[in-house]
Order: structure tokens, then sequence, then C-alpha cells
């Protein structure tokens, strides 16, 4: 085919009717929108992740171990009663100490999985005042000028259960920390735990792997929601391993 050919032939067709003539159409400018449009959306969620958790603190706590002190342990003994006495000779036992830190904390129950830890409040912030559970049960009132925890130790019976302690002298793998003006703020709270045998007498230096255990630590919060963590504590070589 010739370029004239050619030619007429393109001319027929633009001149035919049955061709759809074609029509230009600029095209709208999306991309800018949508950039817009997600730049919005990543500043409300930098907004919310800034500004949302100091209206709405987040429920939570942290749980540390460390080896417990001399002035920790000292809360599992009675000046009636020498715990720590191995004939004439008076000795420290080893224990693991907990820490609990977190906002918003309205109770904690800490207990020994296996009963193999005895467990005691052995510190707590100048903020706070620990009223004995005897306070409680005789209806008495003790006058503070700061927030209030109550300390309620448990055992279980012979059916299995909890039942409160009423007698200061003997070990728990048990216990509640109770905040009943459910005072506002971080709150640091310590858990010390000793290691006791299935005869409830302390262990020392004769360890073995047979009373390996976990302390267990709900937290319920002002808004009566739960969390729980656990830490082990276990034996090895005659030493206390967390």
């Amino acid at each position: 085919m010739t370029q004239n050919e050619k030619f007429d032939k393109m001319l027929r067709n633009y001149c035919n009717r049955d061709v759809e003539a074609f029509e230009f159409k600029s095209k709208k400018n999306t991309v800018k929108f949508t950039s817009l449009v997600a730049a919005c959306l990543v500043f409300v969620i930098l907004l919310s992740i800034l500004i949302v958790p100091e209206l709405y603190p987040q429920n939570e706590f942290t749980l540390t171990a460390s080896a417990a002190s001399e002035s920790e342990l000292k809360y599992f003994t009675e000046k009636e009663l020498n715990y720590f006495t191995v004939g004439s000779k008076e000795i420290i036992p080893e224990g693991v100490s907990f820490k609990i830190s977190g906002e918003n904390i309205k109770e904690i129950y800490a207990y020994s999985e296996k009963e193999y830890l005895a467990l005691a409040i052995s510190s707590w912030p100048r903020e706070y005042n620990i009223v004995d559970i005897n306070f409680r049960d005789k209806g008495e009132s003790k006058i503070v000028d700061m927030p209030t925890l109550l300390i309620v130790p448990f055992e279980k019976d012979s059916n299995d259960e909890l039942t409160i302690v009423r007698k200061s002298n003997k070990y728990v793998s048990h216990l509640k920390v109770i905040d009943e003006l459910q005072t506002e703020g971080e709150k640091d709270i310590t858990i010390t735990s000793i290691p006791i045998d299935e005869n409830r007498k302390f262990i020392y230096k004769d360890y073995s792997e047979k009373y390996n255990d976990r302390i267990i630590i709900e937290i319920t919060y002002f808004d009566g929601t739960k969390e729980t963590k656990s830490k082990e504590v276990t034996y090895k070589d005659g030493k206390i391993v967390f």
C-alpha cells in the first residue's frame, strides 16, 4: 500500500460515523489527596500514642527478683520465737525478694505454687502503713496520716481451702495486699520468701530440687481487670536460683 492509499484510508476512517471519536479526559490528581489522608492518619495515631496514655493510664506492673537482704529476712522472725537457730547457733537463711511495681494496683495476691516458699511483706514505701489483720478482726481503728495497705495472710485448711491465719508465728505461702483507699500513683511493694519443706520448717543449706517452686503474683486493678506474672525459684548445687 502506497503512502497516498494509507492517507486516503485514514481520512475515510476519520469521517466514518461508526468510529467513536476520541475524547480527552484529564486524570484527577488522586496522589496528593491520598498522601494527605495518609498523613492525617499518621498524625491521629501519634496523637493517640502520646495523649491517650496520659488521660487513661495503662494497667501494668513489673515483677523483679533478687537476693533477699538481712533486713528483709527479719520479717520472718519473732521476738518470742527464734526460727533461725540451729542448736545454739543463730543463722541467717537465704531468701528471694520479689519487687512489684506498677500503677492502678488495688490488690495483690501472691502465693507459692507448691507451698515450698514462705512469704512475708518485707518492705514498703513510707507513704503506706501496714494494718495487721488483727485490727480488722477486733474492730479497732488505727489513725494514720497516709493511705493504708491491708495485709491478709492465708493458709490451707484440711479441706485444702484458704483460711485467714490468726497466729502471727506461722509461715504462710498465700498473702494478700489490699489498698483499701484505692490510692493513685505508683506502688512499690516487696514480698520476701524463704524456702520451707513439707513440714513447714525452713530449709538451710540442705536444698533439693524436689523443693523447686514458683511464686505467682495476681494483680487486681482499680477497674477490676487482672494480670498475672510468675517467677521460678529452683535449687542447683546447693544454691538458690531465680
